[in-house]
């Protein structure tokens, strides 16, 4: 059975989560944001989950939902988050 592949997160990713959080003005919606985030970032570890090719060379994507995805990259042993992003932001 493969091994589960460590997270990681970016400080540009920790940021990024960090103004998606504050930038709801319902702190319930924030919440749900937030796990909808953790959520998909720990299925990235699991071996059999993969996202689709990002549009940066080397980089992979995860939706989060319509409007957010998930930009990482991996190894054998990790994942790396890089950034989360809009999609109302994305060419």
């Amino acid at each position: 059975m493969p091994k589960k592949k460590k997270l990681m997160w970016t400080r540009l990713a920790l940021n990024d989560r960090n103004e998606l959080f504050y930038a709801h003005a319902d702190r319930d919606e924030a919440i749900f944001t937030d796990e909808a985030i953790d959520e998909v970032a720990e299925k990235l570890v699991t071996p059999t989950e993969t996202g689709f090719p990002g549009r940066v060379k080397g980089t992979m994507e995860a939706g989060i939902s319509d409007q957010l995805v998930l930009v990482y990259d991996s190894t054998d042993s990790q994942i790396r988050i890089l950034r989360i992003l809009s999609t109302a932001s994305l060419p």
